[in-house]
């Protein structure tokens, strides 16, 4: 499960394949810390099915799963073994899956961060509410920061942002984008980008407003219930094995209200999903009605 389903739902996978920072850039960037991101994702997730913990640590934890090469990689001292171990984590902006190397790696460009990816991911994995496809034609920003003509990334996407086209989708995404903007583009913290202070601060249409990741898992915090659902959804969807229809919605709330119900335990997720009528009655390619 946290490989596959949790891999492909929350895009670690992707560090297999798509994900490819620039050498010179991030020229600490190597294979074993590839493998040591993908490690840590999946040991969490597989952790939170051992020990049937909430799912809401997958938005904010007090812990992840590091090695010696990645804590250092986080900064996080005392983490002296090549192996993995379950480390507390001081730091409140770190935790969860939106502080994990994988995921900030995954959503970012070869050359830089991309809060509009960023933000994209946010809404569409994490709170399953994906926002219009972008229009075409619409003019691409730089794949690389130094080559902007503002005085910060943020500047460069209000500008974008004032094109008719682009606004529906980005004035959510990327209020959303910004909250991570102090992470670069293989997930380490950051003060500066191009020398200047990294500005995180962002105000969603429904007015809440935050300043760093901490703030921002907040707000992600209190739309539990919201997530809840969308993890159901990626759950039976997967353990289909198709895209799931209107019909399915019955199910999707029963289930969702049960794992609600039992403070969001994640073998209750997999128990229900393997319980439900959908489940229980799929029927395989090779079956033939007589």
């Amino acid at each position: 499960l946290g490989m596959h389903f949790a891999g492909q739902w929350l895009k670690w996978e992707e560090l297999r394949s798509r994900a490819n920072p620039d050498k010179r850039r991030f020229s600490n960037f190597d294979f074993a810390l590839r493998v040591s991101m993908y490690r840590e994702s999946s040991l969490f997730f597989d952790n939170l099915v051992k020990e049937n913990l909430p799912l809401l640590d997958l938005i904010d934890s007090d812990y992840s799963f590091l090695n010696q090469r990645l804590a250092i990689h986080y900064n996080v001292p005392g983490v002296t073994n090549a192996g993995f171990q379950k480390v507390m984590l001081d730091d409140p902006n770190r935790g969860g899956v939106i502080g994990m190397g994988s995921v900030l790696t995954v959503t970012s460009l070869p050359l830089r961060s991309s809060p509009a990816v960023r933000g994209n991911y946010v809404l569409t994995e994490v709170l399953g509410t994906p926002p219009p496809a972008p229009p075409m034609n619409v003019p691409q920003l730089p794949d690389d920061d130094e080559e902007l003509e503002f005085t910060s990334f943020r500047n460069a996407l209000i500008k974008h942002r004032e094109d008719p086209n682009c606004y529906p989708c980005h004035v959510e995404i990327d209020q959303l984008g910004f909250g991570l903007e102090n992470y670069d583009a293989i997930g380490r913290w950051r003060e500066f980008q191009n020398d200047q202070p990294v500005d995180s601060k962002g105000v969603l249409p429904d007015g809440s407003k935050f300043s760093n990741p901490k703030e921002l898992k907040g707000i992600l915090m209190s739309r539990r219930d919201q997530f809840a659902r969308n993890v159901v959804e990626k759950a039976l969807s997967y353990a289909l094995g198709r895209e799931l229809t209107p019909y399915d919605r019955p199910t999707v709330r029963n289930i969702t209200d049960k794992l609600i119900a039992d403070g969001y335990r994640t073998q209750t997720l997999f128990i229900e999903v393997a319980r439900s009528y959908p489940f229980l009655n799929c029927r395989g390619d090779d079956f033939i009605q007589y």
